[in-house]
């Protein structure tokens, strides 16, 4: 009998966003039981996606769309403030006024 050794990494495939919001989740509860609280661990990691998103592209202001766009899923956009670059605010024009 022949031992082959195979790498389990190219045979796994793409992960799924289920996949990946799994790893997540057990980060957090990993992390909890260890004494980080999860808004704390929570926090950190958005601060180190926000980091890769502006490494990944070569236009701030892409990077700042795409965070935009994944806070617009979460966030009730009725009063519209839009992050920009050096985190200055800026107000839609065309949200309507009270």
């Amino acid at each position: 009998m022949t031992l082959k050794i195979v790498d389990i990494n190219k045979k796994k495939g793409k992960p799924s966003i289920s996949e990946i919001i799994d790893s997540c989740d057990s980060m957090l509860n990993s992390f909890e039981l260890r004494g980080e609280s999860k808004l704390n661990t929570s926090l950190t990691l958005m601060s180190y996606a926000f980091s890769v998103i502006l490494d990944s592209t070569d236009n701030e202001d892409m990077s700042v769309g795409y965070v935009n766009e994944i806070l617009s899923n979460y966030i009730d956009q009725s009063e519209m403030v839009t992050f920009v670059p050096d985190f200055d605010v800026k107000f839609d024009p065309d949200t309507p006024k009270n």
